[in-house]
């Protein structure tokens, strides 16, 4: 895992939600955690471990408020586009799909807004996704 770092948390957060451990996802805190400078990290006294654990979750939570920010100013973008479109649009809908998960394709945007595949196609390009894979099949959006 010393190549992939990033993996070993993943696996580490998954293991404890198999476990009933904890629901929630802890990459944030992992993330929150690898923002705290390395040499402090390391530190056994227990005053400074907590301090770093504190810093940490600081950290997090800060990166989820502008992930929020973020989001929340792709929203009013996207729901702009929006305006003006007849009563029986998809484009809210694939709007909200796009805003709740990182990456739509084709064939999850058809499965849950009940359209065909080209029709996904043609909704994800007026909508304005950014295109996350390059290649003319197989391709993924996401929120620009």
């Amino acid at each position: 895992m010393q190549a992939q770092a990033w993996l070993g948390r993943l696996l580490c957060a998954d293991l404890l939600r198999s476990r009933a451990k904890t629901r929630a996802h802890l990459t944030c805190l992992a993330a929150g955690l690898k923002a705290v400078p390395q040499e402090k990290r390391w530190k056994r006294d227990p005053v400074i471990r907590l301090e770093v654990v504190l810093q940490g979750l600081a950290e997090a939570a800060n990166a989820g408020l502008k992930e929020h920010d973020r989001l929340f100013t792709t929203y009013g973008r996207l729901d702009r586009r929006t305006d003006g479109r007849r009563s029986n649009s998809k484009l809210p809908q694939l709007r909200d799909l796009a805003i709740s998960s990182p990456i739509v394709t084709s064939s999850l945007i058809s499965a849950r807004l009940g359209v065909t595949p080209r029709a996904a196609l043609m909704l994800a390009q007026d909508l304005g996704l950014r295109e996350a894979t390059g290649r003319k099949r197989y391709r993924a959006w996401s929120v620009p």
